[in-house]
């Protein structure tokens, strides 16, 4: 199973600190690294300037390439479904 993560999904786990629950990294890393999370290049760039937490910004710097392009084929078909039209264009 791949999961797909969102902003929000990656500044909600900004809350569990590194050195208070090293297990859930460790374990979600692990994850990261079999290929089993993505997520798309805009929640990077949303990262990259709203993550609160310091540890959850380096963390999104040492992990950049689980941050994918949208296909411009998918990008098109969100952009007639979605009710944030304007925000895929």
């Amino acid at each position: 199973m791949v999961y797909v993560l969102d902003t929000s999904s990656f500044i909600h786990i900004g809350h569990f600190f590194p050195d208070r629950f090293p297990t859930f990294w460790d374990q979600f890393d692990e994850l990261v690294e079999d290929g089993r999370v993505i997520s798309v290049r805009e929640a990077r760039s949303e990262l990259e300037t709203q993550a609160a937490a310091e540890h959850l910004f380096e963390w999104v710097q040492r992990n950049r390439e689980i941050f994918h392009t949208l296909a411009p084929t998918r990008r098109r078909s969100l952009q007639r479904s979605s009710p944030f039209r304007g925000f895929l264009s």
